[in-house]
């Protein structure tokens, strides 16, 4: 294709760079570097009150993940959704598709298990949510394209079902090794031999630690209705840019119109009467519209450089 007639495309920004964060993240946490102990819930989504003493975690629960699926969908969907959404919304309505998407899900999150303790889990991380809203927000921008032969609503529905597949595995694998583990620990206090009162209620205490870190993707899923609500305020904050920057284009030409028109009065004024009949406002403002106007069309003229010479003998210049 010729380089001259070739679409320009945006460069992709926000992407590499929220999959980089969670690749280290995932990495240090699925490898075992950084341990998930109550001091890592510090930075991921619990409930009201948790929101409330630490509203961050609205946005970095959603690069910290339990299972290595959780990760591997939530980079796939990331890295084969997001640079088409972000290239339609741009970089900076795209990264706030992808906040207010996580931000969302965490919120949500955190009514039901303030409302529902019994039935939510007590702390929900991952991008996952985030990965529902990309799928949403794909969909609707891109509804006749074709993913892998597939048209668009048949690949979006398999995606969505292998999302919810995927965040009730894991979370069914997780409850049943949080179960195996507090279940030992729990026989071995009480019925551990050689063992101090002291080190049966640190085991009674890890335990509950323990089911205090019970994690719960339940919520992930409500990320497809919000992608559809944040994608709907991402184009109507473009079309009220672009509306603001037509009317202001609008008003600076009026006002160039008004100018020039007044500079030509007062060019008809000096012809008349002499310079001297100008009022010293009058003066101000044919030096400021002669600077602002005239002179940049000089410039410009200037920039293009000179014209090109006609060769010898040319039977346009000889007529």
């Amino acid at each position: 294709m010729d380089p001259a007639t070739e679409p320009t495309r945006r460069v992709w920004r926000v992407v590499p760079a929220l999959f980089a964060v969670q690749a280290a993240c995932a990495l240090a946490v699925l490898a075992g570097q950084i341990a998930w102990d109550p001091s890592l819930s510090f930075w991921v989504v619990g409930d009201l009150d948790a929101v409330a003493a630490s509203p961050w975690t609205l946005l970095t629960h959603g690069f910290l993940h339990r299972h290595y699926l959780e990760f591997l969908l939530g980079a796939t969907v990331l890295l084969l959704a997001g640079p088409a959404v972000e290239e339609a919304l741009g970089s900076l309505r795209f990264l706030l598709l992808y906040a207010c998407s996580l931000a969302g899900v965490g919120l949500f999150h955190a009514l039901l298990a303030t409302a529902a303790p019994e039935v939510v889990g007590p702390l929900f991380s991952g991008s996952l949510g985030a990965s529902a809203a990309l799928l949403s927000a794909y969909l609707l921008l891109y509804p006749s394209e074709r993913v892998a032969n597939v048209p668009g609503p048949i690949a979006y529905l398999l995606c969505a079902l292998a999302l919810v597949g995927v965040v009730r595995y894991v979370g069914w694998e997780m409850a049943q090794g949080l179960e195996d583990r507090v279940a030992v620990a729990r026989n071995d206090a009480y019925s551990g031999e050689n063992i101090s009162a002291a080190q049966r209620v640190d085991l009674l205490w890890s335990a509950e630690a323990q089911v205090a870190l019970r994690p719960d993707l339940s919520s992930a899923p409500w990320g497809f209705p919000l992608g559809v609500l944040v994608l709907g305020l991402c184009t109507g904050l473009r079309r009220a840019e672009r509306r603001l920057r037509i009317a202001l284009g609008i008003r600076m030409l009026e006002s160039e119109v008004h100018a020039r028109a007044r500079v030509e009065a007062l060019l008809e004024k000096i012809a008349s009467a002499g310079k001297q009949s100008l009022t010293r406002e009058e003066l101000r403002f044919l030096s400021r519209a002669s600077k602002r106007y005239y002179q940049r069309k000089a410039s410009t003229r200037l920039t293009a450089g000179p014209l090109p010479r006609r060769p010898v003998g040319d039977p346009s210049r000889e007529a």
